[in-house]
């Protein structure tokens, strides 16, 4: 990969003018960027509320960073053509949840901190036509524990429901009415439960505000998941549906004015079975014959002239398909409008003349990259105009084979422009292989490698075309998935291949039939092996050396003992061993060199001595060693080659020095080395070859080049060899 070679004329002078640049840039080297790889995409974008307006423009609220490669942040419309409107840009610095709109003005609830810039917890006024945040701000406090799930319009008056505890200068819980002029909250108060509660959903109807949610009580009265309530007084009315006693939640709601929907987590309404979906006669009350009885849960609801559209995660291998089904609103009969998708949820629909506008978290769309959003022609399903939704990008996982090629992990859609789902292989010239494409349904979080296999951890249901539950063994060859299947029940975020064993740690409640966060597989075998090291949180990272297996993350027990976020098991048979250095934070990463292990994560301190962010212990009694070089936030990822220690993560400072994301130490003086890269956002991963060192994360930017998510730099400190090339080139 040489292609900066430094001119031979000047080659004479290169020491010299090597440290004038370090002079110039401080004692920071920035290294030169190798061209490839060249970046991934996450076309992966989220849409959870649609908005569609009188003259065909649509609002879209969600979780997305661009559409159609222009910025937009979780908030955008589309012009009638499908094209992104470039003068309508408010934008929320968090989720969108939720939207309403009267003629003139477009309401959003989400989970949010501003809105265009603003100061706006989780609920926002944007002006219909030129998209400026407006004054109206019902002042509830901060998103942090609060957010907006649900909104509704009627005439002056914002509806809002959600999770909070107050509302416009008020006591507030989680539904509360708004002016929709001043923000300041009105008199209307029933009150949906407590602190625990929420509401999802909400419709106004026939001079009533339908609410549905997890809720025990609302106005101070028995009414579970469900209630009706006076739009203009607040008072609850007296009908109070039953639902089965397993019954979680109602999360989607929708009318035609004579008939509610109700979609949700129950088997049963009023004694009549009913699985998730529901219709109930609104005069009356009572349920109707109506019952498409689903398999699966329902999300999102609209009901458009004779068809109810109903959106979620479902299958019962027959009518209904990928995500959303079109149900004729008198019997429920399933019609034949089958859209295509590919991916997760279907969490809001909009239906409009002739087409049907669908969001979720879905990715593809008619086998086209669209992220969570398409448009749907509403006779024919067939895929009308839709942009390509994007969200962070990064790269969270690397792995780097013998022969130079590196597989990576993480959240994307695509690498330089090929489709890749959260997995891919780059070759040793950073191109991507074209024949390896095991590609993973969600996220992946760890890789380790073994004898022509690679093994995923992560957040995945299904890769390489396999139903696997965050954890797989890939041929490294064909990319076709091996027949061990270990089935967790949960996430994996940390693999380590060590001494004939794969150590899994992570999230998860079960792992072959028994209670664990982490475990020992014989690579053998493939059997887990027998030992008793489960611990009772979050296990980030692991580490070995011959003898001990380090374990880190966020638990306070380890094999039935205290361990404060650390612990080490004797690798040959799993026993816990008097090892104990105790952060006070979580542990986000772990790596060996000689006699130490260096530890990174959200910690301040380590056995009561200041460590922050990163530290140096003893391998074989645990204590705190000196160095500290006090990282200023948290480092996430460790690697180490012969002579260096290289960080990543989010930090600011590194050992007194302005010094942002990834920083490299010399192991044996322990000392800051000029090596250093600047991003424009945090390190999630390290992986280093023989020459070079790869550094994954959610960033854009390397250097001021284009570099998303993924940046391979030399490990020379010199910039201007920093290519690769040497002066025989």
């Amino acid at each position: 990969m040489c292609t900066n070679a430094f001119p031979r004329w000047l080659q004479p002078m290169q020491g010299l003018l090597a440290l004038a640049l370090a002079l110039l840039a401080g004692s920071a080297i920035a290294q030169s960027v190798l061209p490839l790889p060249a970046g991934v995409r996450n076309v992966a974008g989220t849409v959870r509320a649609i908005l569609v307006q009188a003259d065909g423009r649509v609002v879209l609220g969600g979780s997305f960073t661009a559409v159609d490669g222009i910025a937009r942040s979780n908030l955008a419309r589309l012009n009638a053509d499908g094209s992104v409107d470039l003068g309508w840009n408010p934008g929320t610095d968090g989720s969108v949840m939720s939207l309403a709109a009267t003629a003139t003005t477009i309401y959003v609830g989400g989970w949010f901190d501003h809105a265009g810039g603003q100061p706006r917890a989780s609920i926002a006024a944007v002006d219909s036509t030129s998209g400026a945040v407006l004054d109206w701000n019902p002042g509830m406090p901060s998103a942090m524990g609060n957010f907006v799930l649900a909104l509704a319009t009627d005439g002056a008056t914002v509806y809002a429901g959600g999770a909070f505890q107050a509302m416009g200068g008020e006591t507030r819980a989680n539904l509360a009415a708004i002016n929709g002029t001043t923000g300041t909250a009105l008199p209307w108060n029933p009150s949906a439960g407590g602190l625990t509660s929420n509401v999802n959903a909400l419709v106004v109807t026939g001079g009533k505000v339908i609410v549905g949610g997890l809720f025990e009580e609302v106005g101070g009265q028995s009414h579970r998941l469900l209630a009706s309530i006076d739009a203009s007084t607040g008072v609850v009315d007296a009908w109070t549906p039953m639902f089965s006693d397993l019954a979680f939640a109602v999360r989607a709601l929708a009318t035609d004015g004579q008939v509610l929907y109700v979609a949700g987590d129950f088997l049963a309404l009023d004694g009549e079975s009913r699985a998730g979906l529901a219709a109930i006669d609104l005069a009356s009350h009572q349920p109707t014959a109506w019952n498409p009885d689903p398999i699966g849960s329902i999300s999102s609801l609209a009901v458009a002239g004779t068809h109810v559209y109903v959106g979620g995660h479902f299958s019962d291998g027959g009518p209904y398909h990928a995500g959303v089904a079109e149900l004729d609103a008198a019997d429920g009969a399933v019609v034949d409008w089958h859209p295509s998708l590919q991916g997760d949820d279907v969490l809001a629909i909009a239906p409009d003349a002739g087409n049907v506008h669908l969001g979720g978290t879905f990715t593809r769309t008619s086998g086209q990259s669209t992220g969570g959003y398409a448009r749907l022609d509403a006779a024919t399903a067939a895929l009308d105009a839709s942009p390509q939704l994007e969200t962070e990008a990064s790269v969270d996982a690397m792995a780097v084979q013998p022969d130079g090629r590196i597989v990576i992990g993480g959240r994307f859609t695509e690498v330089a422009g090929i489709e890749r789902s959260n997995i891919a292989r780059l070759e040793a010239d950073g191109a991507v292989d074209a024949t390896w494409n095991p590609s993973a349904d969600r996220r992946v979080a760890a890789l380790a490698l073994h004898a022509g296999t690679v093994y995923a951890g992560g957040s995945f249901w299904n890769i390489a075309g396999h139903a696997r539950q965050g954890l797989a063994a890939i041929d490294g060859n064909t990319g076709e998935a091996s027949a061990w299947n270990p089935s967790v029940a949960g996430v994996v975020y940390a693999l380590l291949v060590a001494e004939g064993r794969l150590y899994v740690g992570g999230s998860f409640s079960q792992m072959q039939g028994a209670h664990r966060n982490f475990a020992a597989f014989d690579l053998a075998s493939g059997n887990v092996l027998p030992w008793s090291v489960d611990a009772d949180s979050f296990v980030n990272a692991i580490a070995a050396t011959p003898s001990r297996v380090y374990i880190g993350g966020s638990f306070a027990t380890f094999a039935g003992q205290s361990r404060s976020r650390l612990a080490a098991i004797d690798s040959a048979n799993g026993s816990l061993t008097a090892w104990s250095p105790a952060p006070d934070r979580p542990v986000a990463a772990l790596a060996v060199a000689g006699d130490t292990v260096y530890a990174g994560g959200h910690f301040a301190q380590v056995d009561a001595l200041p460590r922050a962010g990163v530290a140096a212990i003893d391998a074989a009694d645990g204590s705190v060693r000196a160095w500290n070089p006090f990282a200023r936030g948290f480092v996430l990822a460790l690697s180490t080659t012969d002579a260096r220690l290289y960080a990543g993560g989010y930090f600011s400072t590194m050992a007194d020095e302005p010094w942002r994301a990834v920083a490299a130490f010399d192991l044996g003086t322990s000392a800051l080395t000029p090596w250093a890269v600047e991003l424009d956002a945090h390190a999630t991963s390290l992986a280093v070859s023989e020459d070079d060192v790869f550094v994954g994360g959610p960033f854009q930017h390397a250097n001021g080049l284009s570099h998303a998510g993924i940046v391979a730099l030399t490990l020379s400190d010199d910039p201007i060899f920093a290519d690769g090339c040497d002066a025989a080139d």
